[in-house]
């Protein structure tokens, strides 16, 4: 409707205000075009009537004889305003510059048909003097007059005219909007954008026209029209769209083109124009975006590939395609070929195919994907960076490691839990001092779990750790501690050397490392035990009697003879903690060691290896006052029946230390000594006799209550409490009768010990 309107009025000649005909001598010559009738036509724009010089000078219009330019420059002051506008009509038509100036001044004619017509006729003539005045034209106050130099404008085709045709393109009327539209693109490429913001307009009539005019421009608005998918406007990219695909053919190229160079939002939409016009020259730009586009466009590019029959072409391609479809398990399966759509994906804005992306590629473990994931490391997604890390740790390539440090170094725990990891697969000595420095920061939280990579890094590790265990920190030790164990072998030899250097706090500490890291220490420390450096020697012996290894007795019988007391402490304590019989002999020389506490270790000893070989020794060591506690505790361990008779007469020692710790070596044998304990009850000395009895007591045998009864009647006071004492503990009613006859002694001492055994063998007896 809107277009026809416009049309009609494009034909439209200027309306005539008389009835009169043209008069039949000028239809005559315009029919023939006869030179001979111009200057009559010329004479006739004086005629009296109106009508006939109208008439005239329309005539001689389209003659278009230059000869009638300057009458009708002149008519164009005639006094009715018919004439002056078919003057105006007739100097557009003959197209002579000349009349330029004279129309400009016809623009301001008080009558708004020759104002048109003026600006009409300078359209016609096309010179650009007449620019500023058609511009000016523009704000007329008549409408038809604003039409005409609106399309007057478009003849001229100046990029000045730019701006005010933009701006009459809101103007009220419909006629100046549509040949405003139609002006700016006879413009041209600089009246594009203006164009295709036209699309927008309220007016329908300027949307269709713009969309009409861009569709006739055909391939020189493509460009522009590509650029509109950048509006912000839905409708206008809409829009945009049906007009590429109406123009087909030449808009495939520059298509494709802004596809390869656009962001994702352009491609996407040159992608969907690019389907609808169907060209297959678009596949292999398709292809090529499909490396591009984030995963969601993916989707949306197989798709359209697809509609083109397209299949991937190569294992590149294919890895893009499952890409899109989210196939991760055949991802994986493709390996290398995988890397530069994963690596990609790195990038998408959708975080799970972000994390997937790192995680599948430190499955596949490719050298080419470390830059792309040293990127990801500092993503603003904290569980991506755990990924890209984790992922990186796995690759193990030594580029890595600034950058796993950098975010080691950070404040989210999962990521450090992560960065430690990972700098413990790469193994680079280079992470040893942050990882230190974090163990010992409180605010970084580093346990067990982030100190494993320092076992990962090992030797370069070592010496560090090993200076940690001085540290004032309890949890720093401890996981200085846990790392070395963790680390082992390697560890072994630079511990060993630390007991040379390191006070005796870190000598202890590393004595425990080396115990728990077991099997690897025990050949190197059977090795030390000749060190030149006493604290070596001691040490290990210290340790290798922890370990309670038989391989080791030989080296310590050896150390048993070092010319260093500490040493031979060492080495004796650790062969009584290992055990064995075959070291005995050597072990009962040290009973006669210079340093007193060799020879109390080894006392300690003996009774730990339990030989009977050793019972002889150690009951002569009972006469030592220094080691007789330590003997008597040595001899219970042997525990031997050989042991009783020689103990029994120990008895007999002048000393009752000697005596009472030979008792208590009895006691602890038990009932295998019952028998000669009694006998040694008719010992001659009543000191034998005395201890006997308490001895039995201790015992608790009901075998020895008849002799203890009669032992109550011994000659010697001693005896008698001793055997009363002895009753006591038994508690057997037997002794009831003869205990009470005993409260007759004239000794109180008897007496006193007699009433008590009877208290509590009478309570036992209850």
């Amino acid at each position: 409707m809107v277009k026809k309107k416009v049309e009609r009025r494009v034909a439209e000649p200027v309306k005539q205000e008389t009835k009169g005909m043209r008069p039949p001598a000028a239809k005559g010559a315009v029919g023939m075009r006869d030179p001979k009738a111009v200057d009559s036509l010329i004479r006739g724009l004086s005629d009296k009537d109106e009508a006939g010089r109208s008439q005239a000078a329309r005539a001689l219009g389209e003659l278009r004889d230059p000869k009638a330019v300057d009458p009708l420059i002149k008519a164009l002051g005639d006094r009715h305003k018919l004439v002056r506008a078919e003057a105006a009509e007739a100097l557009g038509r003959i197209g002579d510059p000349m009349a330029v100036d004279h129309l400009i001044r016809a623009l301001k004619d008080e009558n708004g048909r020759v104002r048109g017509a003026a600006a009409r006729a300078m359209g016609e003539i096309g010179d650009p003097r007449a620019l500023y005045a058609l511009v000016a034209a523009l704000r007329d106050r008549d409408e038809d007059v604003r039409g005409e130099a609106a399309r007057a404008l478009g003849k001229l085709g100046d990029d000045r005219a730019l701006e005010p045709l933009i701006t009459a393109l809101s103007d009220e009327d419909t006629y100046v909007r549509c040949y405003a539209t139609i002006a700016l693109g006879t413009i041209g490429e600089a009246a594009l954008d203006s164009l295709i913001q036209a699309l927008r307009s309220e007016y329908e009539d300027v949307r269709e026209r713009a969309a009409h005019t861009l569709a006739g421009m055909k391939g020189r608005a493509v460009d522009a029209l590509i650029r509109g998918f950048r509006d912000e406007d839905w409708e206008i990219r809409k829009e945009v769209q049906r007009i590429l695909v109406t123009i087909k053919g030449p808009a495939v190229e520059p298509l494709v083109a802004a596809m390869e160079a656009g962001d994702w939002e352009v491609q996407r939409q040159v992608a969907a124009t690019l389907e609808k016009i169907g060209d297959e020259r678009a596949v292999p730009a398709l292809a090529e975006v499909l490396r591009k586009v984030p995963w969601a466009g993916q989707k949306e590019i197989v798709r359209i590939l697809k509609s083109f029959g397209w299949s991937p072409l190569s294992d590149e391609e294919r890895a893009y395609f499952l890409l899109s479809s989210g196939s991760w398990d055949e991802l994986e399966g493709l390996g290398e070929d995988a890397v530069e759509a994963l690596a990609g994906a790195l990038r998408d804005p959708d975080r799970f195919v972000k994390r997937k992306a790192a995680e599948l590629l430190g499955r596949i473990r490719s050298a080419s994907a470390v830059a792309h994931l040293i990127d990801a490391t500092s993503a603003e997604d904290p569980f991506l960076r755990c990924r890209a890390i984790e992922a990186l740790g796995k690759i193990g390539d030594r580029s890595a490691v600034p950058a796993v440090l950098a975010a080691v170094a950070g404040n989210d725990g999962w990521v450090r839990s992560y960065g430690a990891d990972a700098l413990g697969k790469i193994g680079d000595g280079r992470a040893v001092e942050a990882m230190l420095s974090l163990l010992k920061s409180p605010e970084a939280g580093m346990g067990k779990e982030e100190a494993k990579s320092l076992i990962g890094i090992g030797k370069p590790a070592i010496k560090p750790l090993i200076h940690s265990l001085k540290d004032s920190d309890g949890r720093i030790r401890e996981s200085a501690r846990w790392v070395l164990v963790m680390v082992g072998e390697p560890a072994v030899a630079p511990l060993i050397e630390a007991l040379k250097k390191e006070s005796e706090a870190v000598k202890a500490e590393a004595e425990d490392v080396l115990f728990e890291i077991g099997e690897p220490s025990i050949e190197p420390l059977m090795q030390s035990l000749p060190d030149s450096a006493e604290e070596v020697r001691r040490s290990a012996a210290r340790v290798l009697g922890r370990f309670r290894d038989v391989r080791a007795v030989e080296p310590l019988m050896h150390a048993l003879h070092d010319n260093s007391a500490g040493v031979r402490r060492e080495a004796t304590i650790a062969l009584g903690e290992i055990g064995v019989p075959y070291p005995v002999h050597a072990l009962v020389e040290m009973l006669a060691d210079d340093d007193a506490g060799v020879r109390t270790e080894s006392v300690v000893a003996l009774g730990k290896v339990g030989d009977i070989r050793a019972l002889s020794p150690l009951i002569q060591t009972l006469r030592d006052a220094d080691l007789r506690e330590t003997a008597t505790k040595a001899l219970a361990r042997v525990s031997d029946d050989r042991a009783i008779a020689p103990l029994i007469d120990v008895l007999k020692d002048e000393s009752v230390f000697v005596r009472m710790g030979a008792a208590d070596v009895l006691v602890s044998i038990g009932e295998a000594a019952v028998d000669l304990l009694i006998r040694a009850l008719s010992a001659d000395d009543p000191g034998v006799r005395y201890v006997a009895s308490w001895t039995l007591g201790r015992i608790g045998d009901r075998r020895s209550v008849e002799p203890l009864i009669q032992a109550l009647r011994d000659r010697d006071r001693n005896v008698k409490k001793g055997a009363a004492v002895a009753l006591g503990e038994i508690g057997d009613g037997r002794a009831v009768e003869p205990l009470i006859q005993a409260l007759k002694d004239e000794d109180e001492g008897v007496q006193k010990a007699v009433r008590e055994a009877l208290e509590r063998t009478i309570s036992k007896k209850d």
